[in-house]
């Protein structure tokens, strides 16, 4: 079978998961079980329909990008968040640190 925007000569080879081959719990192995019985060509139309998807999404301002940071992705309002949380527990150990500073000077004195 030919796939369009493949270069000549190369073919994808049409071939199906079978239930069997699925092993364990989860919603990686309940996805894999969903689609074991779709061919190549469904499953490419099936991302096809995603693609679509979230290009209409995008296209209504309805999708926030993300930016890849480490090990995680974030959208902006996700960062934001955390950095207010990472300044809210700066503040706390700062304003115990001055605390306990101003102690260490009253019990020197």
């Amino acid at each position: 079978m030919a796939v369009q925007g493949v270069d000549k000569g190369h073919y994808f080879k049409e071939q199906t998961v079978q239930k069997s081959q699925v092993k364990g719990n989860g919603s990686f192995y309940e996805s894999l079980a969903a689609v074991s019985d779709m061919t190549t060509e469904q499953l490419m139309q099936e991302i096809g329909n995603r693609k679509n998807e979230l290009y209409e999404k995008v296209k209504k301002g309805e999708l926030e990008e993300s930016f890849q940071i480490g090990g995680q992705s974030f959208t902006l309002k996700e960062w934001n968040k955390l950095l207010e949380s990472f300044d809210l527990a700066q503040d706390k150990l700062k304003a115990l640190l001055e605390e306990k500073l101003e102690q260490q000077k009253k019990e020197e004195a």
